[in-house]
């Protein structure tokens, strides 16, 4: 197999809200974490487009609040301006046809498209994208995690990750 075998504390596969999440909370405590994802970007679900000036968010539109505030990147996202409250009109409509006020839930939304949560929760994070887990073995200090890792002519070129732990962040099926 080609490529230098990295050995991490931690590696995270999958570069979404919870991948980043987990691990800005594990570099937080002092473990040595990569984050790999098959994608290009960042963000998994965390996704904007931009026509012109609008920025148009798909898959994931806003955030509600984390059950367990102590693993909640929100109030540090607040601060940098990355996010802002959000209370969107909403109504119920009535079994009769009738629409009436909804109490509205605590939102956040983005204020320059929901993939910019994920730049910030990226920060000093170490980064693999598109690197693809293969496959994952049991070893005697961890994981072994085989991969792929897509070069810039399209050639998957295979590589190897050694971590003491694996967090999947990864969409179910």
């Amino acid at each position: 197999m080609q490529g230098a075998t990295v050995v991490e504390d931690v590696v995270v596969i999958g570069a979404g809200l919870s991948g980043l999440t987990a691990a800005r909370q594990l570099h937080q405590r002092g473990y040595r974490v990569r984050v790999v994802d098959k994608s290009r970007g960042l963000g998994g679900r965390l996704a904007a487009r931009r026509r012109g000036s609008t920025v148009i968010d798909h898959g994931c539109r806003y955030l509600t609040p984390f059950i367990d505030e102590s693993f909640s990147p929100i109030a540090q996202l607040l601060a940098a301006g990355v996010l802002q409250l959000w209370q969107p009109d909403a109504f119920t409509l009535g079994a009769e046809g009738a629409l009436t006020a909804a109490h509205p839930k605590t939102l956040y939304r983005a204020t320059e498209g929901m993939s910019s949560v994920a730049k910030a929760l990226a920060g000093d994070l170490t980064i693999q994208r598109s690197w693809r887990a293969t496959a994952l073995t049991p070893w005697a200090r961890g994981w072994r995690i085989t991969g792929e890792r897509t070069t810039s002519d399209n050639q998957a070129e295979p590589q190897a990750l050694e971590a003491k732990a694996i967090v999947l962040a990864i969409p179910a099926p």
